[in-house]
């Protein structure tokens, strides 16, 4: 399963939100400049190689032969201002669908869920395929370091992979899965593979009246409670 914290102090917002998902059968692409996060898509270039690899690159993408030593000079030199500029590039284009395999993280409910009175919203994994535009979608790898990338010797799906896929070490508590999509905005989805509503357990009265109205559509509901006794947070399935 894969989920999708969601949540507004607004509680109309919050329905509003709820609805978008199990009536439009949308999802919101963000963009990654407006994430938390001010190392999103960050990537290091390694341009270190013998000139003899190099050589090989340099004709494999038919450049002309003579102006190989300016090429290569010019492409240690211009390392870091290219890195920044696809980094750059890449994050205007591209929509991220942030999701997770964690459903009862409690920091996750705090940030992601408006202190605990949204909700999170639970899929099948092959949901991911029905997005819109949807080009990749993997787990994310947590690292100390920013990844390094050889233009020279690394295959280039690697590169992919790498920046979309890894984060600093202090995110790993998300889990976090994410899907890559063409463009940023509301993307269409199969809505089929909604299997799971969870409630916070601050969430009011009016999402949770609303949430109920699906409960024989053969989506669980449930609300999220914390034991007297415990930290933790228990999913609890809601009846008719």
């Amino acid at each position: 399963m894969l989920y999708k914290y969601i949540g507004n102090h607004d509680s109309e917002e919050t329905i509003k939100c709820l609805k978008y998902f199990l009536e439009d059968g949308t999802i919101k692409a963000s963009d990654p400049f407006s994430f938390n996060d001010p190392s999103e898509l960050k990537i290091d270039l390694d341009v270190d190689t013998t000139r003899s690899i190099a050589k090989k690159k340099y004709r494999k993408e038919g450049h002309n032969k003579s102006n190989f030593d300016q090429w290569f000079d010019g492409l240690k030199k211009a390392r870091q201002s290219s890195v920044e500029a696809t980094r750059r590039q890449l994050m205007s284009m591209y929509g991220i669908v942030c999701l997770t395999r964690n459903p009862d993280n409690y920091l996750m409910w705090s940030h992601y869920s408006a202190s605990h009175t949204g909700f999170c919203i639970g899929f099948e994994d092959d949901f991911v395929g029905t997005i819109d535009d949807v080009q990749l979608a993997s787990s994310v790898m947590y690292s100390e370091n920013v990844p390094l990338y050889n233009f020279f010797t690394d295959p280039k799906k690697e590169l992919a992979q790498k920046i979309f896929f890894t984060k600093h070490k202090c995110w790993s508590y998300e889990n976090e899965y994410r899907a890559i999509v063409g463009s940023q905005g509301i993307k269409k989805f199969n809505k089929s593979h909604i299997k799971e509503v969870i409630l916070g357990t601050h969430a009011p009265r009016e999402l949770e009246l609303y949430a109920r109205t699906f409960l024989d559509t053969g989506i669980k509901i449930y609300k999220m409670k914390s034991p007297y006794n415990t930290y933790s947070l228990v999913k609890t399935e809601i009846t008719p």
